[in-house]
């Protein structure tokens, strides 16, 4: 009865031990930290129906992405730079609101992001003059 005993206690603190709760949002947080190149960007934009597929691997060590420890960043995309900062919440939407007069709010959903990679999608829609158009930007970055 012992052993028995002993064995459920230790299963028991095994089990405990290994449930220790994740915060998903702050591991996302730690590894975006960094400074990611664009590598591509693949865009599908539908205009009333009608789907048109680009592709661009068109990129140089100007083109970039930087992001710091304490929320803020900058864009730099041949040699012309804006600062921003960000903020990263549940489901991994990373939300970049850009500095000066162009203040914008940019949400954008990370797919893919480990120690090397992220890949970000940006969907939006629009109609304009009676006209539907829809876009989703896939884009690729490297650390």
């Amino acid at each position: 009865m012992k052993n028995f005993t002993l064995v459920v206690l230790l299963l028991l603190v095994f089990t405990i031990s290994s449930c220790k709760k994740d915060d998903p949002t702050e591991d996302v947080t730690e590894l975006i930290v960094g400074k990611w190149f664009f590598k591509k960007n693949y865009e599908v934009v539908t205009r009333n129906g009608q789907k048109t597929e680009t592709t661009d691997t068109n990129f140089g060590n100007e083109d970039y992405l930087e992001f710091k420890k304490d929320g803020t960043g900058k864009y730099s995309e041949v040699g012309d730079t804006d600062n921003f900062t960000y903020k990263i919440t549940g489901n991994n939407i990373l939300t970049l609101y850009y500095d000066g007069d162009d203040a914008a709010e940019e949400p954008v959903e990370i797919t893919l992001l480990n120690s090397t990679d992220l890949v970000i999608l940006y969907k939006g829609s629009e109609i304009y003059e009676g006209i539907t158009t829809t876009w989703n930007t896939e884009t690729t970055f490297k650390k």
